[in-house]
């Protein structure tokens, strides 16, 4: 008989909620801090953690071989359950075998109607023929939920956070994730924390160019709901000015562009420069898109059927 795609070593459920925050992990220190910011954002939603930990089993092996490394697994969960417990979150623990790690991840997202997801990103990638690493490629492209992809760095309390954007679809999730651990601050700081929604447009547009935009942000945080300052500078180079911009804040949030450049680059090219650059930590996010993850969803699975290797192939 054949195997399961991704069996299930362990499950441990402390309580059902509605909202839930997938939350990948595969080492120690990734563990802890998106334990932190994961369980900040179910708290903040009345939500739950969901942690999972996949065990990769290379081709040779057979899945079940996999339960050796269930030790490794719990340890890394309970690192998760420590953050969480701190802020009185529950957690549900989940540690899966399979062949690809990406496709453990969707498959478990899919399966557990997830709400959102955070991936944790080092700055760099090994391989050459991927932005962000197989992983966070694969999922980033049309991702099963919404989708955070942070670059941790030294971290700081977001007293002051930054939000660039230049509108689109994926705006109003930055926005969303910004407001919810500004409010964490203040609860737990007793003052409040500062949301600037900061955007850049080319001089050579004009006076009329930096109004629309100014009316496109005053929107949003219309639309949201969401109290925040808003500043829209003229420069030359976007990149340059958002890097001057983030020296005063905490935490820089950066959205995926419009449809269009997605499959070139998941969250376009200077979302991807920051990351790398920027001595702040960076959070790129991606709103969840239903028709466009069936059909992706669709069609992976028809190549899969297609070709009996490509769950080999991480």
């Amino acid at each position: 008989t054949p195997e399961e795609p991704a069996p299930i070593l362990l499950e441990e459920t402390l309580e059902l909620r509605g909202y839930s925050v997938l939350v990948p992990v595969k080492n120690h220190a990734q563990a802890r801090l998106l334990g932190i910011l994961g369980s900040v954002i179910a708290r903040e939603r009345e939500g739950e953690v969901l942690a999972l930990h996949v065990v990769q089993v290379p081709s040779q092996l057979s899945l079940a071989e996999g339960r050796g490394y269930l030790a490794e697994g719990r340890a890394l969960m309970e690192t998760v359950i420590t953050e969480a417990r701190q802020r009185d979150v529950p957690v549900h623990t989940m540690l899966r075998v399979g062949r690809n790690v990406s496709q453990v991840v969707q498959l478990t997202a899919e399966e557990r109607d997830v709400d959102l997801m955070l991936l944790g990103w080092p700055g760099y990638t090994h391989a050459t023929d991927v932005a962000y690493g197989r992983v966070i490629d694969l999922l980033g492209t049309t991702p099963p939920c919404d989708l955070a992809v942070i670059r941790f760095r030294e971290r700081e309390a977001p007293e002051r956070i930054l939000v660039c954007t230049i509108g689109g679809p994926h705006a109003p999730l930055a926005l969303e994730l910004a407001d919810i651990q500004a409010r964490r601050f203040e609860a737990r700081q007793g003052r409040p924390a500062v949301i600037t929604l900061f955007s850049v447009v080319p001089p050579e547009r004009g006076e009329q160019s930096l109004a629309q935009r100014q009316e496109m942000l005053q929107n949003l945080v219309d639309v949201q709901g969401i109290a925040a300052e808003l500043k829209v500078v003229a420069h030359s180079d976007v990149f340059q000015a958002i890097m001057l911009e983030a020296q005063e804040h905490n935490l820089v949030m950066v959205n995926a562009p419009r449809e269009g450049m997605l499959e070139q680059r998941l969250f376009g090219s200077i979302p991807e420069r920051l990351a790398r650059e920027c001595p702040k930590t960076v959070i790129m996010v991606k709103r969840y898109q239903p028709v466009k993850s069936r059909l992706a969803r669709w069609l992976r699975r028809n190549q899969t059927n297609a070709d009996p290797f490509t769950q080999q192939n991480e």
